[in-house]
């Protein structure tokens, strides 16, 4: 497939996908690795949650000095491409140390502060009282229209 970075062009028919926040972060098992859950568009709810390529991205260090990114949208049934590989066994890497903080459910600060419903109240209470305190400076407070 090709994208439209650098001289490449994209095919008749073909669109391209991009990541576009990392959702969920997670620490692997051998605490030497990170995993990236990374949506094609900005989650601003639950609902851009449904009906959503998303893809996984594996950070790991197979040596020192080096970084080894994999990226997957769909990753079948087996985790090897049926041959043997040249893999590098996980831990025993002195120079690798991953630690996670969170609860890594693609949550992030407090909800209340992000939630319109409280503050718009707020803001609709404080018009409220501002147009009550510009009813009363300008004398027209209990005063109905004509």
């Amino acid at each position: 497939m090709k994208f439209t970075n650098g001289y490449w062009m994209i095919r008749d028919g073909v669109s391209a996908l991009y990541a576009r926040e990392a959702y969920e972060l997670g620490i692997g098992e051998d605490g030497e690795s990170l995993n990236i859950l990374a949506p094609t568009t900005v989650i601003r709810g639950r609902y851009d949650t449904l009906n959503l390529p998303t893809f996984d991205i594996d950070v790991t260090s197979p040596a020192e000095g080096v970084i080894r990114v994999r990226a997957g949208h769909w990753q079948g049934a087996t985790d090897y491409p049926g041959f043997p590989l040249n893999a590098d066994e996980p831990g025993g890497r002195g120079y690798v140390h991953a630690t996670a903080e969170g609860n890594g459910d693609g949550e992030v600060g407090e909800k209340k502060f992000y939630d319109p419903r409280s503050w718009g109240r707020k803001a609709e209470d404080s018009m409220s009282a501002r147009v009550v305190e510009a009813c009363r400076q300008l004398g027209s407070a209990g005063k109905a229209l004509k």
